[in-house]
């Protein structure tokens, strides 16, 4: 009997772990297809980036100043950008550089992901001001 008692309580334990385990929901990106993002650490917010669909633009203090891309889209949290305009002056990237994004985390409102150009990658945090305005109304 003992043992019998033992092997549900188990059982129980294990469903109820695997049950939980399956609740977790897989990451969705659909709201960076329409995005203003600014960074986590930029206290400026005219430096942003706006994406809207297949367009990728980054706003540097002012309109002015500017990096336009083509994305396409690789995956539901990951794009390329090529870049086909840049007014930035010094800028060390050229017109069709190809950057790779990749978001891989939402956490607490932020977005973590990281940017891969050639083969150095950097981490990026940002917050989607879009998405704040939309859960303040």
């Amino acid at each position: 009997m003992k043992m019998s008692k033992t092997l549900l309580t188990t059982g129980l334990l294990l469903t109820a772990t695997a049950a939980f385990a399956q609740t977790e929901k897989p990451l969705s990106c659909k709201t960076l297809r329409h995005s203003k993002l600014v960074a986590v650490d930029e206290e400026d917010e005219h430096r942003f980036v706006l994406i809207r669909g297949k367009k990728h633009i980054e706003y540097f203090g002012d309109k002015k100043r500017y990096i336009k891309s083509n994305i396409k889209w690789t995956s539901d949290c990951s794009f390329k950008a090529t870049m086909t305009e840049c007014t930035v002056p010094n800028f060390p990237l050229k017109v069709g550089a190809v950057m790779l994004v990749q978001f891989d985390e939402y956490k607490r409102g932020v977005w973590h992901g990281k940017v891969t150009i050639g083969d150095e990658s950097v981490p990026i945090e940002y917050v989607n001001v879009e998405e704040k305005k939309k859960d303040n109304k």
